[in-house]
């Protein structure tokens, strides 16, 4: 695999500006963001730093009282932005490894980052976050090569820069050990018990698939998902086929679950150039939404925008990439959010 010279220059950048001895690594709850936070932690302390992962999301990133903060897979806009230039005031260096589009003024404010947007390479969005971890300090975590491989499934982003790494364990074992893991997250309440499990118990493909809580935890999310996937029309709250329009809501209060639910409606052969959106509220009542669209060409659509679009007009925050995005909407409503959906989608 050749990495394109303008992203290989990133990469040589971001290790040679690591200069701070403690390193917070804030990674997003996703698998992408386990995979891309575990694989940088991993890396800094075979350099000799001192690092941490935590489980984070976006809206509850932190300034750490010492050392360096390290952004894996968070989206830098929003409270993010907030949270770079509170580090930067404070004299704190921020670094980011990331494959989601940033606001503007974001770049000059990091010590140094990886990001395909901002280092021409082809479909930057499918550059996901654990293979940019894998390849930006790949010497250092060779034996972290199935931890990439599963973020690359779960995120969807198989592309032909990061394919051998399927190939090299095989598409159904992959797919088998990124079912697992992401009801694991699901289903757990601490999560940073995974982030501990990441890096001190599991060394492989094989130790993922025979880990008892892992299937345990797959029995208990996959009952509830099959429901919604089995048929997306069955109590759909907005079904409309001349628009190929999909919106669900969950009741479960599973982490992940919309993105998880949307992705496979939408990976389903009939309903690939739908529209699929799926509503929930989590714990805290915010209420979340999910975007995917496999075909979103042919749609002649970019689902980070309508997100955004949608979001904050009833003033919360949207975006992601043109087949996948999100939005969150504190104390949302959900008729307004219905409202709104249908209007902006005409």
């Amino acid at each position: 695999m050749e990495i394109p010279g303008n992203l290989k220059r990133a990469i040589r950048t971001f290790r040679d500006r690591l200069d701070d001895g403690l390193y917070h690594v804030e990674h997003d709850i996703d698998m992408d963001g386990f995979a891309s936070g575990i694989i940088t932690t991993v890396a800094l302390r075979r350099m000799g730093f001192d690092a941490h992962p935590y489980a984070t999301e976006r809206d509850k990133c932190f300034v750490p009282e010492k050392g360096a903060l390290v952004f894996t897979d968070i989206a830098l806009d929003g409270e993010p932005v907030e949270i770079v230039q509170g580090a930067s005031k404070s004299g704190r260096n921020v670094y980011a490894i990331d494959h989601h589009p940033w606001r503007k003024d974001v770049e000059k404010k990091l010590h140094a980052y990886v990001n395909p947007h901002f280092t021409d390479v082809p479909s930057p969005s499918q550059w996901n976050t654990g293979f940019l971890a894998y390849l930006t300090f790949r010497e250092l975590v060779s034996d972290y090569d199935w931890l990439a491989a599963i973020s690359i499934y779960t995120d969807h982003c198989i592309a032909p820069w990061n394919e051998f790494l399927i190939q090299r364990f095989g598409y159904d074992k992959v797919k088998r050990a990124g079912d697992l893991l992401s009801a694991y997250i699901a289903v757990i309440e601490d999560l940073s018990e995974l982030d501990y499990i990441l890096l001190n118990d599991i060394h492989s493909l094989n130790d993922v698939l025979s880990r008892s809580e892992f299937i345990d935890a797959e029995n208990k999310f996959e009952g509830t998902v099959k429901k919604y996937v089995e048929d997306p029309k069955e109590q759909a709250v907005i079904w409309d086929e001349r628009r190929k329009i999909i919106v669900r809501v969950t009741e479960e209060k599973y982490r992940q679950i919309n993105s998880i639910v949307s992705t496979r409606v939408s990976t389903l052969p009939e309903y690939r150039d739908w529209i699929v959106i799926v509503l929930g509220m989590d714990r805290n009542g915010t209420l979340k939404g999910s975007f995917r669209c496999q075909e979103w060409e042919k749609r002649g659509i970019h689902l980070g925008e309508l997100a955004k679009r949608i979001a904050v007009t009833l003033g919360g925050e949207g975006g992601g990439h043109p087949m996948a995005a999100g939005m969150r909407i504190p104390n949302g409503n959900l008729n307004s959010v219905l409202s709104v959906i249908n209007e902006v989608i005409k």
